[in-house]
């Protein structure tokens, strides 16, 4: 058997994966090394520990919010200036934009059956919607859900 009968033929784009995966691992590699190297630099913080679990947080934080191919310019300045004031003001505007609204509809569709919607022509009104699909006009009453055309 020959060294390349033991290799899997790799196709062009499974390189090119491969090549940008490893630039964005050097890339957040580099930006750990520079917010660790920064953030030890404060006086009275000397908790490695610390400082990891902040880094994890502010990244964690850029990924949810952000496109990560947007990220891989200068992501150590990025994480330092992410102060808890910053990243509740970019999270609080993120809400009131289409990606925001497209969030928020994803996370209620993943809840328990069942939903519950605004009426668009009445806003006194909720629509329940059950798991097989059907549509209830109703309203709360007492933290009960009554429907509109039994309570009449």
């Amino acid at each position: 058997m020959t060294p390349s009968d033991e290799q899997p033929d790799r196709s062009v784009n499974d390189s090119e994966l491969s090549f940008s995966a490893l630039e964005e691992r050097d890339t957040l590699v580099q930006a750990f090394r520079d917010f660790v190297d920064a953030e030890l630099a404060k006086p009275g913080l000397n908790n490695i520990s610390e400082v990891v679990a902040e880094f994890s947080r502010r990244v964690t934080f850029l990924t949810k919010h952000f496109d990560v191919d947007h990220l891989t310019d200068d992501l150590a300045a990025q994480l330092l200036a992410l102060s808890d004031a910053k990243m509740a003001e970019l999270a609080l505007d993120a809400v009131d934009s289409e990606a925001g609204r497209d969030r928020l509809a994803r996370y209620l569709n993943s809840q328990p059956y069942p939903h519950y919607e605004t009426d668009p022509n009445n806003r006194d009104l909720v629509i329940r919607i059950e798991e097989n699909g059907s549509r209830v006009l109703g309203h709360f009453v007492n933290e009960h859900f009554v429907a509109v055309n039994n309570e009449r």
